[in-house]
């Protein structure tokens, strides 16, 4: 599977922004090159590559208040991205929220849905992240 320039653009800035600004160019260079094998290596049952690059972790960090879930799954519906699964937990006055979240028939790439989503979350106080899930998980292993 091809990966296009901006895909792999998103890939080494999630990459850079999860290890931190100290991460030598070399570790960057060795997680880029092991998610992109990750993309490529996940095939579907029919044996054509799944298209990994259009599914997103977004995770919601806060003090617990009405309608952060609204907000933040309202910026989802109106951009057309698909839930697919959905971790929620308010631990005393704190609130996360892990999703992931299939962007492919959004007209917005990662780029816009994390604007809007930030837009969203300078609203209603939280912080929010979004990484390509298969950098994420590529991530996980280092």
């Amino acid at each position: 599977m091809a990966l296009s320039e901006e895909q792999i653009r998103n890939i080494v800035i999630s990459i850079r922004e999860k290890l931190g600004p100290d991460a030598s160019p070399a570790l960057i260079k060795t997680a880029a090159t092991e998610a992109i094998r990750e993309i490529d290596s996940q095939q579907t049952t029919s044996g054509e590559p799944a298209d990994l690059t259009n599914r997103v972790v977004v995770s919601i960090f806060g003090h617990n208040k009405m309608g952060i879930l609204a907000g933040v799954t309202g910026v989802l519906a109106q951009n057309r991205c698909n839930i697919i699964d959905i971790s929620q937990k308010i631990m005393g006055d704190l609130f996360t929220m892990i999703m992931v979240v299939d962007i492919g028939t959004s007209a917005l790439d990662m780029t816009g849905l994390k604007e809007q989503l930030n837009q969203s979350a300078n609203q209603l106080g939280v912080k929010i992240f979004v990484q390509n899930e298969a950098v994420f998980t590529a991530m996980d292993r280092l």
